[in-house]
């Protein structure tokens, strides 16, 4: 019986037989000549590809290694795709080794938060230019491709696949960023418990969000964003261990509260202390909001800006991890299946409860 075949990432001892696998594919099956030697990329796998958002993958049948993917960073969120082998008993529809290899290959681009996967490859290799072309990617010519793209000598033709839209967003961005969380968080249980009933609610909301976004832009925190065409598709406002707040967030602040009333200043300050025990006494980032509009929902936006969130907190030497809290019962499945752990639950009002949560780095 033929075993099952798992892609998992790769491991130290596969090395011999991911260089014997490639290898002999270039080499017997291509006539590609081309050697160990000049491909250090092969000699050194966790330090050209398993480092910043990159990854590498192998497809393993049983303790036989029969394909492989690699995705190394380049910089500016984009990555390459390489080394992508199948060995000639594996391959085709039937086994689906390949299409399992790029699945997971363009999920984790989406979860690191990179925006564009480039590849190469030659002409006369029409079968996976089909192959990529069925996945998305779609043709560039040479000098169109971003010049820090590592390019190999034999390859003559070059895809693209753009994983999704994804910028930092700066000051110039506060009208966006808080129209669009306002209409992410529009019914959300803090916001209507902080808020209480009236007819100005929605001008209430944007006074109170904006105060949100006003902070982490003077701070200099992470305002992440994806787009759908010309208009953000989701945000995530995130705190950056090594940020400080200037005098003038205090003042925003104050303005705020005094536009607001002190009815809803009591009620914020009683939900803070409440979420108090939730915090951790490591350095970390804390996901401040991640919103995405009703009719943006649906299309994984939150799971590609949860992996750059993820991937720049991986990347900094002054985070372990990162926090979130959540006041809504339908995120918990959510956050657990990223990965994050439950480390609180407090009822603030009767209705309102909130969870805590944190997801270390490793995990």
């Amino acid at each position: 019986m033929t075993p099952p075949v798992a892609v998992r990432p790769f491991a130290p001892d596969d090395a011999e037989q991911v260089r014997r696998l490639v290898l002999g594919i270039q080499r017997d099956e291509f006539a590609v000549p081309v050697t160990l030697e000049e491909q250090p990329d092969l000699r050194d796998v966790p330090g050209r590809y398993q480092r910043g958002l990159g990854g590498f993958w192998v497809a393993a049948a049983g303790d036989a290694v029969v394909g492989t993917v690699g995705l190394p960073d380049i910089g500016h969120d984009q990555g390459a795709l390489r080394k992508m082998f199948v060995a000639p008993t594996h391959r085709g529809a039937a086994h689906g080794v390949g299409a399992a290899l790029l699945r997971t290959c363009l999920r984790h681009a989406e979860w690191a938060g990179m925006t564009d996967v480039f590849l190469g490859t030659m002409d006369h290799f029409l079968a996976a230019q089909r192959f990529y072309r069925k996945w998305g990617f779609t043709p560039v010519p040479a000098d169109r491709l971003p010049p820090h793209f590592p390019r190999v000598g034999h390859d003559t033709l070059f895809y693209r696949y753009a994983v999704c839209p994804l910028r930092k967003l700066g000051p110039d961005s506060f009208t966006a960023v808080t129209a669009t969380l306002c209409d992410a968080f529009a019914d959300y249980p803090v916001m209507r418990y902080v808020l209480g009933p009236g007819d100005d609610y929605r001008e209430r909301l944007t006074r109170l969000i904006g105060f949100f976004v006003t902070a982490r832009l003077l701070r200099g925190d992470l305002v992440l964003a994806t787009f759908a065409e010309s208009e953000p598709s989701g945000i995530a406002l995130v705190t950056l261990p090594d940020t400080v707040s200037p005098a003038a967030v205090e003042a925003a602040r104050e303005e705020v509260w005094a536009a607001l009333g002190a009815g809803a200043r009591e009620r914020y300050d009683a939900f803070s202390r409440a979420c108090q025990p939730f915090a951790i006494d490591r350095p970390h980032l804390h996901l401040n909001m991640l919103g995405v509009p009703p009719r943006h929902q649906g299309r994984g936006i939150a799971r590609v800006l949860l992996g750059r969130v993820h991937a720049v907190s991986w990347a900094r030497t002054d985070s372990v991890g990162v926090t979130l809290s959540t006041e809504d019962p339908a995120n918990l499945s959510l956050y657990r299946h990223f990965g994050y752990r439950t480390v609180g639950h407090v009822r603030v009002a009767p209705e309102l409860e909130s969870w805590g949560f944190f997801r270390e780095d490793s995990a």
